[in-house]
């Protein structure tokens, strides 16, 4: 993702490249297994939710395969990015529903079976929502105008700060808990 170190390393970027998509491939499946084989979800809609994303996961990483090996590097640059949104899509969940909860002061929305309003939105909108901004964020790049590039940029600043808000809000309540355990 950073053109100057991409272009000198290009081995580097091949190899990190290949071993990302073999990766997001192999945990979409066994997030698959995992769901509908082992009945590891919560509830049918969350079930469909993750594997929609299992599934965009799949077809994203064969088609950033597809076009570098056939050269062609803006599309491959394209699908990629896409792959790489999809596939953090849980990450993107764990921290939109800490942050949501933290923000709330309470879990408003949300259940402990995972079936509240704001858990099947997130369920869905985990990875769609950055998806969506991100085609957004490509167009703008690609075709729109200076004052629509601002406002995209304004867009990717106020999401990077809510990424910040929830990351930390996750930390505070899963992680700093869990590693201050570790210290005694």
């Amino acid at each position: 993702m950073i053109p100057w170190l991409r272009s000198r390393f290009i081995a580097l970027h091949r190899w990190n490249g290949r071993l990302f998509l073999v990766t997001a491939i192999a945990a979409a499946l066994s997030g698959l297994y995992m769901i509908w084989v082992r009945g590891s979800r919560q509830n049918l809609t969350a079930g469909i939710a993750t594997s929609l994303d299992a599934v965009l996961i799949i077809v994203f990483a064969l088609q950033a395969w597809r076009w570098a090996r056939a050269r062609e590097i803006p599309r491959h640059r394209r699908w990629a990015l896409r792959t790489f949104i999809v596939a953090n899509g849980v990450w993107f969940q764990r921290i939109g529903m800490f942050g949501w909860a933290v923000a709330n002061q309470a879990p408003v929305g949300m259940t402990k079976h995972f079936d509240g309003w704001f858990d099947l939105s997130c369920a869905f909108g985990c990875y769609l929502v950055p998806l969506a901004v991100l085609e957004l964020y490509m167009y703008c790049r690609d075709r729109a105008g200076t004052r629509a590039r601002f406002g995209m940029a304004a867009v990717v600043l106020l999401l990077t700060v809510m990424t910040g808000f929830g990351a930390y809000a996750a930390y505070a309540f899963v992680w700093r808990p869990f590693l201050w355990g570790l210290g005694g």
